[in-house]
C-alpha cells in the first residue's frame, strides 16, 4: 500500500489550489480533500472553498462534517475540521441548517489538566451566526439556550446573534438576560447593546436604569453598551450619569463613552470641559478624546482648548503623549 505523503506536504500541495486558475481543476482537488480523515486536511479546504466562493461544494463540506460527528473526540480532537466547515458554510451565506443545529448543540469535553475541556464553544458560536444567516425559525429557542451557556464566548455570541436578528422574540430574551445578569461584565454590555440595536428608543431608557446600581461594574456595562450605540439619547444620559459619579474610575469610563458616541453633542461637551474643568478632570478628557486623535478637526479643538487654559503647558505634554 502506497504511503501518503507528510501531512505537511499534503497541506502545502492543498494550499496552490488557491493559485489554480482553472475552477474545476480547484473544485476537484477541493473535494477530494474534504473527503479525507485528517480534520487538518480538511479544515484546510473548508477554509479554501470558502475563501475560493465554491457554494456548489455545500454538499461536500456537510458530508465531511456528518464524519467528523461521529465518535468526534477521536476524528475531530478540538473540533478543528468541524469549526471551519461551520464558518466556511456561513462565509458562504448557504441555508445548511441540519448542520447548524447539530453544531450550535454540540458539546466536545476532552481531556486537559484538570477538568475536561469543552472544545466545541467556538462551533456553537459559528453554527449561531449560521442559524442568523439562514433565518432559521427557530433562532430564538437555540439562542435561550446559549444565553445560559456554562461559556462566555457562547453566551456573548448568543446576545450578539439576537441583537442582530430582529426577530420580535430576541428583546423580551435580551431584557430577561439583562436582569438576570451574568458572572461576566462583558456579556451583560453585549446584551445591552442588543437591545439597543434593536429598539434604540424603546431600549434607552431600560439600559439607563443599570447606569443607576450600585456596582460599577453593571454601570461600566450600561455605559459601554450606550457608547457603542451613537445613538443621539445616550448623550444626555452619559453626561448626567457623569455630573452625579465620584468614583475616580468610573468617571473617566463615562467620558470615554461620550467620547465613543461622536456625536456632536458629546465632543462639545468634552471640549467645554477641557476648556474649563479642572486640571484632573482636563487629563481624563485628553485621554477619552485620544480615540479621535486621526481627526484634525477635532485635534484642533483640542489645541485651541488648551491655550484659553491657564495650565495649557502642563496639559499640552499630556496632549502630546495621548495624541501622538
Amino acid at each position: 500500500m502506497a504511503k501518503h505523503p507528510p501531512l505537511e506536504d499534503q497541506l502545502a500541495e492543498l494550499s496552490k489550489l488557491r493559485r489554480e486558475p482553472d475552477p474545476a481543476v480547484a473544485r476537484l482537488g477541493l473535494t477530494k480533500s474534504l473527503k479525507q480523515r485528517s480534520p487538518y486536511l480538511v479544515a484546510k479546504a473548508a477554509r479554501l472553498t470558502a475563501e475560493l466562493g465554491h457554494d456548489e461544494l455545500v454538499d461536500s463540506l456537510t458530508a465531511a462534517f456528518d464524519r467528523f460527528m461521529a465518535d468526534p473526540v477521536r476524528t475531530d480532537k478540538g473540533c478543528v475540521a468541524k469549526v471551519a466547515i461551520a464558518r466556511a458554510l456561513v462565509e458562504l451565506e448557504v441555508r445548511a441548517d441540519d448542520t447548524y443545529l447539530l453544531g450550535v448543540r454540540h458539546r466536545q469535553l476532552e481531556a486537559a489538566y484538570g477538568p475536561p475541556v469543552d472544545t466545541a464553544v467556538p462551533l456553537r458560536a459559528a453554527s449561531a451566526e449560521g442559524l442568523l444567516v439562514s433565518r432559521h425559525p427557530d433562532l430564538g429557542l437555540e439562542m435561550t439556550e446559549l444565553l445560559v451557556d456554562t461559556e462566555v464566548h457562547a453566551r456573548l455570541v448568543a446576545a450578539r446573534v439576537l441583537g442582530a436578528s430582529g426577530r420580535p422574540e430576541a428583546e423580551p430574551l435580551l431584557r430577561l438576560k439583562a436582569h438576570l445578569g451574568d458572572t461576566e461584565p462583558e456579556v451583560t454590555t453585549e446584551v445591552l447593546t442588543g437591545l439597543l440595536a434593536l429598539a434604540p428608543q424603546r431600549s434607552l431608557p431600560f439600559v439607563a436604569r443599570f447606569l443607576d446600581k450600585d456596582d460599577p461594574a453593571i454601570v461600566e456595562t450600561a455605559a459601554l453598551a450606550l457608547g457603542e450605540s451613537r445613538l443621539e439619547g445616550a448623550v444626555e444620559l452619559l453626561d448626567a450619569r457623569y455630573q452625579r459619579c465620584a468614583e475616580f474610575r468610573l468617571r473617566q469610563t463615562l467620558l470615554i463613552c461620550l467620547s465613543m458616541l461622536r456625536r456632536e453633542a458629546a465632543l462639545d461637551i468634552l471640549l467645554d470641559r477641557l476648556q474649563t474643568g479642572s486640571k484632573e478632570q482636563a487629563t481624563h478628557v485628553l485621554v477619552a478624546l485620544a480615540i479621535h486623535r486621526d481627526d484634525e478637526v477635532l485635534r484642533e479643538g483640542v489645541q485651541n482648548a488648551l491655550a484659553n487654559r491657564s495650565d495649557g503647558t502642563v496639559l499640552q505634554r499630556i496632549f502630546a503623549e495621548e495624541f501622538g
